[in-house]
């Protein structure tokens, strides 16, 4: 008589889990998609001075999120990566 009204309340339970855990992508994908897109701004910038130096897409996107991390603003992000080819092309 008792053990029917225990399950949906574990259902209830576990869907409450589901819709926390999807709330909580979802939260991380809105922060994140900002980075990304500054990331992609400026690997844009560098590109073309990049790609004459030899330097790959997967190396120059590890180049501009670290250049993005430790950099003041866009500018010196891309000034920085821009130096960087540029040196690695000699």
């Amino acid at each position: 008589m008792f053990a029917p009204a225990k399950r949906p309340r574990a259902l209830l339970h576990i869907s409450a889990g589901f819709a926390a855990l999807a709330a909580i992508g979802a939260i991380c994908f809105m922060m994140s998609a900002p980075e990304a897109k500054r990331n992609a701004r400026v690997i844009t910038l560098v590109r073309s001075v990049c790609e004459h130096s030899g330097v790959n897409h997967v190396a120059l996107e590890r180049l501009v999120r670290m250049n993005r991390d430790a950099a003041v603003n866009q500018d010196h992000a891309v000034q920085t990566t821009i130096a960087y080819c540029l040196e690695s092309s000699k």
